[in-house]
Order: structure tokens, then sequence, then C-alpha cells
């Protein structure tokens, strides 16, 4: 068996060639994910931690004003019909303030 250092197989040698690509970039794990995936999966956890921001701020609001629990009744019509709303309004541009009044119910 020859070396792996030898004038065949220098070490230095990436084992495929480094092809450039200008609709795909590396992210820091070194996988390679398109412009167009990239941008989708910033918007979703932009939207995620928007949510959560004004779910956590629903959430101190009612605590500081000490706002009574509305009842099980009521919270089950209101959780189940903002679910509904949401899935109904999925491919609507009204489908974010539905996420957000779901959001903002469950504190």
């Amino acid at each position: 068996m020859s070396p792996l250092n030898t004038s065949t197989h220098p070490a230095t040698a990436a084992p495929y060639p480094m092809i450039a690509r200008p609709e795909v970039e590396r992210n820091h794990a070194g996988a390679v994910i398109p412009g167009q995936a990239q941008r989708v999966l910033r918007n979703t956890y932009a939207l995620l931690s928007m949510t959560l921001l004004f779910s956590a701020a629903v959430a101190a609001a009612g605590v500081a004003v000490k706002l009574p629990a509305p009842g099980l009744v009521i919270t089950l019509v209101g959780y189940f019909g903002l679910l509904f709303a949401v899935h109904k309004l999925q491919n609507s541009g009204w489908a974010l303030p539905a996420v957000f009044g779901f959001g903002g119910s469950d504190d």
C-alpha cells in the first residue's frame, strides 16, 4: 500500500472539486442551501419569534392588568375558532392576524 502523501494523492487536494454556484449559499455547517430555501427559513423563524414575543407581551399585559380567566367554554371556543380560522385562511394575508390572535389568546 502506498502512503497518501504521494504525488498521485497530495494531502492538500480536495476529494471533489468545489464548483462555484451563485444561486446557492453555504451556511455555517457547510450544507448547501439554495437562496430561496434560505429566505423561507429566515422568514419562518422571524415570524415564529414575532409570535412568541407577541404572546409574551399579551401574557405580561394580562398579569399586569390582573384580568380574570374567561372560563372554560369561552376559552375552548376561542382556541378552536382561531385554529379553524388559521386553517381556512392559510393561503390568505388574513392568516397572519389569525396566527397572532391564536398566539395571544393562549395566555
